[in-house]
């Protein structure tokens, strides 16, 4: 059985049915035919009511047949290599709630109808948004930000159990801007209070002047008491609190808020594991904040310094809500919920909400408000996946020789002429990272290996910041990490192999056409041989043989940047520069594949996938998964 945890939920827009106590337990009923029930289906059903009545009858007549002794067949078990999930057809968004949303979406066509105090406005068009062409907000953003901006009214309830702030859940896909549509309500918010409260300290402030007027006039003779220097109660006190699972989120986060700072004039800081303990206490105590940004164990490990740290939270956003409320970071997650005595708003987001997630929140927090965008759970159309099946000619079963050429390729498309070509590569082992970016330098690339393991996180700047252009790169020899490239070996091989005129670049697996609407067919090596490789020797490759004999192989590598890491950097990290990402290793569940596919494609930009399949490979699912994408299904 596969752990619920590795499920997406299909409902994660319904909210749970309230029961009527006393009743006895029912079936599920049947789903109610919808005018969008029928969607993204690859079989016509003309009447779904009349099916399941079908299905009913067919039903009665085993239960009948069990009756009579005659027990059917059980149906074969599938087998689960890799997390197999199935994908269900139930449309999980009703009618009702996509013309809501498309009402929603229709009047919110720009940033200024959200109603954003100016100094929020500019902020965001002078710094988040700067280099964008579109200035316009994303679906999740049309949804989401008039949500959290309403004023929080808390409810009346008889149970003690349920939380008095509201709740909210974001869920939409990855790239859709998540995060500036849970910090532009959060900072307007803060703005609002503060001069809410500027205003009620400069009444304050008159009326004291006027008892100490009236003080002094009765007693003139009187020796004034000396000014006791009283600590800032707000210091160490932060008004909103994100939390994060990785330090690479964390900073990421922590530069759009400073980013935003200059203008909106607020205090915010970060802390995670790479800054230093006496740093961290600084930053936190030694001024009033009105933003932190951590990670759970960190803040954990504060609170038992100053348990009074969380008392005037007033607002909480969880990140990767799936990732906090699993089994490892759930226990802490609650607890720093729970010491927020004066929250009035958490806010939950996340591009993937599991089975189990999603029955959690309706355990836990049975009236959130879901959020939710309809192409949850789906990879973009503009997101063009390749498959690449090892074990074929070229390559022999060499995973290491395939992924060259496909980066090889990928340098002398012709694309992002000028630029610095940026591409990520996933693979699911630390110890894969090391050995296949050294392999990567010693054959004429530049690749940086990231993971738990390595102290390179410094390098991930180089593939979240704006496009460089090539002027910018380094061409020396030497690779980001320090470790020197073998360039004599390849300028051999490519002397050697340059002596045969008829030799060509192995270019079977990388698909250099960018239609939309046209489906990739299995990559088959066998159509091409004879294009390829014009003798029996071109057909046996191995490690030593080089990738390229064209003389412009050198210097389309030297604009090319490679990152070789584990799923560390598959969440939250905005690489929309990124129009590459290679898949070096097949994910274990589809959870894993959408957010290692959205590392590209991001905010309505095209991109390129490639995933390399041996014999050890589940190839049914990624065919699955792959048509899935093309039909603009959910990765269920």
């Amino acid at each position: 059985m596969v752990p619920s945890r590795m499920k997406l939920s299909s409902s994660v827009a319904r909210s749970r049915p309230i029961a009527d106590p006393g009743t006895q337990k029912r079936s599920k009923p049947l789903p109610t035919v919808e005018r969008y029930s029928g969607m993204n289906r690859r079989e016509f059903i003309p009447d779904l009511a009349s099916m399941r009545q079908k299905e009913r009858l067919e039903h009665i007549k085993k239960l009948q047949a069990d009756k009579d002794g005659n027990k059917p067949k059980r149906p074969p078990t599938r087998i689960f290599k890799q997390m197999k999930q199935i994908a269900s057809l139930e449309s999980p968004i009703s009618v009702r709630q996509r013309l809501e949303k498309a009402a929603i979406m229709q009047v919110h066509q720009d940033f200024q109808t959200f109603g954003l105090l100016p100094e929020v406005m500019e902020a965001l068009v002078k710094d988040a948004l700067r280099g964008l062409e579109a200035l316009e907000p994303t679906p999740v953003q049309r949804l989401a930000i008039p949500m959290l901006m309403k004023k929080h009214t808390p409810s009346v309830s008889s149970s003690a159990d349920t939380p008095k702030f509201s709740q909210h859940l974001i869920a939409a896909e990855t790239g859709s801007g998540k995060t500036l549509a849970y910090l532009l309500p959060m900072l307007d918010t803060i703005k609002r209070a503060e001069k809410q409260e500027k205003a009620e300290a400069a009444e304050k402030a008159i009326q004291d002047a006027i008892k100490q007027r009236e003080r002094n006039e009765r007693h003139v003779f009187d020796i004034e008491p000396p000014e006791l220097v009283v600590k800032d109660p707000n210091a160490g006190r932060p008004r909103a609190l994100i939390l994060l699972p990785t330090s690479e989120l964390v900073a990421q986060v922590g530069g759009i808020l400073k980013s935003l700072s200059h203008i909106i004039k607020f205090r915010s800081e970060e802390i995670h594991r790479d800054v230093k303990p006496g740093i961290i206490r600084s930053r936190v105590f030694g001024r009033p904040i009105e933003v932190l940004v951590s990670t759970p164990y960190l803040l954990e490990s504060l609170m038992k310094e100053d348990p009074q740290l969380l008392s005037k939270t007033a607002q909480i956003v969880v990140d990767e809500a799936d990732s906090l409320f699993d089994r490892s970071f759930s226990p802490i997650t609650n607890f720093l919920i729970t010491q927020a005595t004066q929250l009035q708003k958490l806010v939950l987001c996340s591009a993937t909400i599991p089975k189990s997630l999603d029955s959690y929140l309706n355990h836990r927090y049975p009236n959130i408000e879901r959020i939710v965008t309809p192409n949850l759970h789906a990879v973009p159309r503009r997101v063009q996946l390749s498959v690449v099946e090892v074990d074929k000619d070229p390559y022999r079963g060499n995973k290491e020789l395939a992924c060259a050429d496909i980066l090889n390729n990928i340098a002398k498309d012709g694309t992002e002429p000028g630029f610095i070509k940026r591409v990520v590569v996933f693979v699911n082992e630390r110890e894969s990272t090391t050995t296949l970016a050294k392999y990567l330098n010693e054959n004429g690339f530049k690749a940086i290996d990231v993971s738990r393991d390595t102290g390179t996180r410094s390098a991930l700047a180089k593939f979240i910041g704006p496009a460089e252009p090539l002027s910018n790169l380094n061409t020396s020899s030497s690779d980001a990490n320090g470790h020197t490239g073998n360039n004599n070996k390849n300028s051999s091989i490519s002397n050697s192999s340059s002596r045969n005129s008829n030799n060509s670049n192995i270019n079977n697996a990388y698909d250099d056409h960018d239609d939309e609407g046209e489906e990739d067919e299995y990559y088959d090596d066998n159509e091409d041989d004879d294009n390829n490789f014009n003798n029996e020797n071109n057909r046996h490759v191995s490690k030593t043989t080089n990738i390229s004999s064209q003389p412009t192989t050198a210097r389309a590598r030297d604009g090319l940047l490679i990152l070789v890491t584990t799923d560390i950097t598959s969440r939250g990290i905005d690489t929309r520069t990124v129009k590459n990402v290679l898949l070096y290793d097949v994910p274990f569940s589809s959870i894993d594949f959408i957010h290692r596919l959205g590392r590209t494609g991001r905010m309505g930009r095209r991109g390129k996938a490639f995933v390399l399949v041996d014999k050890t490979s589940n190839k049914s699912w990624v065919k699955e998964i792959k048509t899935s994408m093309f039909m603009g299904k959910s990765l269920l």
